[in-house]
């Protein structure tokens, strides 16, 4: 199975791309690398940089990927940021997980996963 991971740069992500890996998924890695981190990206691995707002970027990674499998972790993660600004917060991650409905079809699947946003 093709699966990409966003955020994949990141600490949660870097450590699916890991448990993936084991189990003979192929992974690709999409980053804007704002919290993450280049070398968190095991060689080997596809690293396409690019924004999960820019629909344009997202449409040719499943292109060039075939992706068949989302693992969404490209969110703000840190929770004093979330906190301070929640609405700006909601609205970011809310935004850039529509582009992914958009993007996807039937023969996609999707796990949205938020490790740090805090809504109070």
């Amino acid at each position: 199975m093709n699966i990409l991971v966003t955020g994949g740069a990141g600490y949660i992500g870097s450590h699916t791309v890991a448990q993936l890996l084991r189990s003979q998924d192929q992974v690709v890695v999409y980053d804007n690398l704002s919290k993450g981190h280049r070398p968190a990206v095991p060689e080997g691995v596809p690293f396409v940089s690019g924004d999960i707002r820019d629909r344009k970027s997202l449409a040719k990674a499943f292109g060039d990927y075939h992706i068949d499998a989302v693992i969404h972790f490209a969110a703000s993660s840190l929770v004093g940021e979330s906190m301070e600004r929640p609405s700006t917060a909601k609205r970011e991650g809310a935004s850039a997980s529509a582009g992914f409905s958009t993007r996807s079809t039937a023969r996609h699947k999707f796990s949205l996963t938020s490790t740090g946003l805090t809504i109070p």
